[in-house]
């Protein structure tokens, strides 16, 4: 009589796609969040694969660089970890390079 518990129990007919970004420019690594934001993005991730959510992780530089792809790769965080050094800089691209990053991601989640 808890319905709830009944209603999550049945299958999901949605299919969700998640992309988690991280900033990977020097601007993290001065304000000491790099660290910060890739653990927390890699948690996140760990939970979403664990519900069968399907996951990109991706750094964003001059555009979108995808690191991982829950649909077509299996999880390597040391790997993940090595990408990020958070010393991206090219100043004359900051002002296109999210722009940039959601025309990617828009394309890659199709």
């Amino acid at each position: 009589k808890d319905r709830i518990w009944l209603r999550r129990a049945e299958p999901n007919e949605r299919n969700y796609r998640v992309t988690i970004a991280i900033d990977n420019s020097t601007s993290m690594q001065i304000h000491g969040l790099g660290s910060k934001a890739l653990r927390s993005s890699l948690v996140l991730l760990h939970a979403l694969l664990r519900l069968k959510v399907i996951t990109i992780l991706a750094s964003i530089e001059q555009g979108m660089r995808l690191l991982f792809d829950s649909s077509k790769d299996s999880l390597d965080q040391a790997s993940i970890t090595r990408e990020f050094d958070f010393g991206y800089g090219d100043s004359r691209s900051m002002n296109f390079s999210l722009a940039r990053f959601m025309k990617e991601s828009i394309v890659c989640m199709e």
